[in-house]
């Protein structure tokens, strides 16, 4: 497959900002801008939603797309490094008497979560794997994404579409608020579930399909430095709304949606580098181990100097551990697993299409 440096440099910021959302969460007496900036960072989810289907749109191909060969190639893409993360997670609390789990875990939780149905579990969409709730969200996005994949000629389907995710999204997310729901679990399901991240999807689709009007990436770096400063300012500035108002998130993704535009379109340096990429290519191991690193750094890091001061030792050292161990799990788990996930595939739509061959009616001369 392909490899985008933009799509892989937008993955490295998702990530860097969602590890700077866990380690401000970690830090207490934060002043509250910088307190404010650094819950900025979970937008990043946000971001990997909308490069998640952007990427899958650019490699799909209508002509040619096998749905078993699709489901194939991303089961072994997430499930051997989330299975992995999984067992570490479930083991914590009798290895290392520590629980990263918001409640207790029910054998219901563990079954849905290594089912990739968690999604659908309130008690259970992040109570396995900290952070599963993406997972359980990218995992709904891979089960309709055969259908996409057949109306992607149908770009006025899909503005009509993202527009109604949007509608639906925000009465999601509202609706803890209206029916005065208390209950946390629940709370966090509303906030969590696939219904409140399907305008990233949606977005991502959008985006491919005006990429593909517009044709290939622009050399006029102006216009890439202007946009590119317009689009990640105004980026900054919504994400105050996200501790005003039920939902502000959403606000979020058409900024989001700006940003990755401008990297794809014009692979500004400041978007679109090597170091971003570096992280980007690691991002998913990185996600998965990066909680366990944090609080691990917490147990035995002394407490010095101011609360800004404390954070950006925190941060540092919790970025370098985790892209380590990132790197190690690339290499060792996921990258294999990816290369068997595509041969088993391959061979499947391989065997499919002689099957069709042999069974397609003689030709009539």
């Amino acid at each position: 497959m392909q490899r985008y440096a933009f799509l892989d440099s937008l993955r490295g910021i998702a990530i860097l900002g969602v590890v700077m959302t866990h380690v401000g969460q970690s830090v207490a007496g934060l002043p509250p801008y910088f307190a404010a900036f650094t819950h900025f960072g979970l937008r990043g989810v946000q971001l990997f939603f909308m490069v998640s289907a952007l990427t899958l749109c650019l490699v799909a191909r209508e002509d040619n797309f096998n749905p078993i060969q699709f489901y194939l190639r991303r089961f072994f893409r997430v499930a051997p490094m989330f299975y992995l993360a999984a067992i570490f997670y479930l083991l914590c609390p009798k290895l290392f008497g520590i629980s990263f789990a918001s409640n207790e875990v029910w054998a219901v939780d563990a079954i849905t979560t290594f089912l990739f149905v968690h999604g659908f579990n309130p008690h259970g969409i992040n109570n396995v794997v900290p952070g599963g709730w993406s997972i359980a969200s990218e995992a709904i996005f891979y089960a309709i994404f055969p259908w996409i994949v057949l109306s992607l000629a149908l770009s006025r389907r899909w503005v009509i579409l993202t527009v109604l995710s949007f509608a639906v999204a925000f009465a999601n997310a509202a609706i803890p608020s209206v029916l005065n729901i208390v209950d946390a679990s629940w709370r966090d399901f509303f906030h969590f579930n696939f219904l409140t991240n399907a305008p990233s999807f949606a977005t991502g689709i959008l985006l491919f399909l005006a990429l593909k009007r517009v044709g290939p990436k622009s050399e006029n770096s102006r216009v890439a430095m202007i946009g590119s400063a317009l689009v990640v300012s105004s980026a900054i500035a919504v994400s105050f709304l996200s501790d005003v108002l039920p939902g502000a998130q959403l606000f979020m993704v058409p900024a989001l949606g700006g940003v990755t535009f401008v990297a794809a379109r014009y692979e500004w340096p400041i978007l679109v580098n090597r170091f971003l990429s570096f992280f980007g290519e690691t991002s998913f191991s990185i996600y998965l181990v990066h909680f366990g690193v944090l609080h691990w750094l917490i147990a035995v890091a002394p407490v010095i100097g101011s609360s800004a001061g404390q954070f950006v030792i925190l941060y540092v050292f919790t970025l370098i551990i985790s892209a380590f161990i990132g790197i190690i799990c690339y290499k060792c788990v996921e990258r294999p697993m990816v290369k068997i996930g595509r041969r088993i595939g391959d061979r499947v739509a391989e065997c499919e299409g002689a099957r069709k061959k042999v069974m397609a009616p003689p030709t009539v001369r």
